[in-house]
């Protein structure tokens, strides 16, 4: 007898049984607790094997497990859990029959291969995929601007209106009517790029620039009141824009359309991204 807190070793294995109309006796699941599987010849904690569940695992509990599966490796790369495998089936499956989620993860979901999405999926967390993603369906963003990450010559704020320069950087506007602007800084209010292009390839100090959506722009009613529906260029005032008036001007350097308007002043309003 090992004494409390030891691990015990155990080897039990069993079958179950099924009588046929015609006397026969079939064996219809099999299964052992600690040794080697009969498939794979791998060492194996609990084994089961059955034409309708091999392992089944129900809790009654509103905090139970049904079956868990951990792993105390600390090696990269780390060990598995709960794996699941199949050649032409389904390795791994979750299905709710009500308001519950027949999947959840928590912290960084990592894909290396395709991904088909016929329903809906919710992750608190990130999702790395290392592969395509198809979906049979829309894809719905909550947040409103495609963003694209350019190094950036200085940090500056979220919202400001910037314009690349000779050695590929951007930096604040500082002139009227530049038709070098490439676009507004996302993030800034509480709008949030939904698609950043870039992000993996950031080696030095870069910014979101929204190239197409709605996000807030620095803007400079000074010159004009701005109105909801003036189209917007960069100004004189660091990072602002301001209301085109110029028509000759204009061309090339409008950086959007006004979602808001300020009657003076110096203010974060919203803008539709729309170089022109």
């Amino acid at each position: 007898m090992e004494s409390v807190g030891q691990p015990v070793m155990a080897a039990v294995s069993g079958t179950v049984p099924s009588l046929q109309a015609d006397g026969r006796v079939l064996v219809t699941s099999f299964g052992f607790l600690a040794g080697k599987d009969p498939v794979f010849q791998q060492d194996a904690g609990v084994y089961g094997q059955s034409a309708a569940q091999g392992v089944m695992g129900l809790s009654t509990s509103d905090s139970g497990t049904g079956v868990y599966g951990g792993n105390t490796s600390s090696a990269t790369p780390h060990g598995i859990g709960v794996r699941g495998e199949t050649v032409g089936g389904v390795g791994v499956q979750g299905q709710s029959f009500g308001p519950g989620l027949a999947g959840l993860f928590k912290g960084t979901v990592r894909v290396e291969g395709n991904v088909e999405v016929t329903s809906a999926i919710t992750v608190n967390g990130n999702i790395n995929v290392d592969g395509d993603i198809n979906v049979d369906g829309d894809i719905a963003l909550r947040n409103r601007d495609v963003a694209e990450h350019f190094e950036s010559a200085e940090e500056c704020a979220p919202g400001s209106v910037m314009v690349i320069a000779d050695n590929a950087k951007v930096h604040p506007c500082a002139r009227a009517y530049d038709k070098r602007a490439v676009g507004v800084i996302s993030g800034a209010g509480c709008l949030r790029p939904a698609i950043t292009l870039g992000e993996n390839d950031r080696r030095t100090a870069s910014v979101p620039i929204a190239m197409v959506g709605t996000a807030f722009c620095l803007v400079d009613a000074d010159q004009a009141a701005i109105e909801m529906g003036d189209l917007l260029t960069s100004s004189d005032t660091p990072g602002h824009a301001m209301k085109a008036l110029d028509q000759s001007r204009s061309f090339g350097a409008v950086i959007g359309k006004a979602l808001g308007s300020l009657k003076h002043g110096r203010g974060l309003i919203p803008i539709v991204v729309a170089l022109q």
